[in-house]
């Protein structure tokens, strides 16, 4: 068990930019199939505004996975 916990962080390091990345693509590509995209287009959004929330979700992440290699998988590496 205690072995497990220590390995999660290392395993969150590279599980989260990989989900996020297949969630973005999902949601896009499921706005482009629904003709979404270009409506927002039609209606004077631009491709910063319509990208920002991915950007926004991406950021955040990137945090993240910065603050877990820094600290709890440093610390695991020390531990296990």
């Amino acid at each position: 068990m205690l072995i497990t916990l220590l390995l999660l962080p290392n395993f969150l390091t590279i599980v989260l930019p990989v989900a996020l990345f297949t969630v973005i693509l999902f949601v896009y590509s499921k706005l482009n199939a629904d003709r979404e995209l270009i409506i927002l287009r039609a209606a004077g959004i631009g491709h910063m505004r319509i990208a920002g929330p991915a950007l926004a979700m991406a950021v955040l992440v990137t945090i993240l996975g910065y603050a877990l290699s820094l600290y709890p998988v440093s610390y695991t590496h020390l531990r296990a």
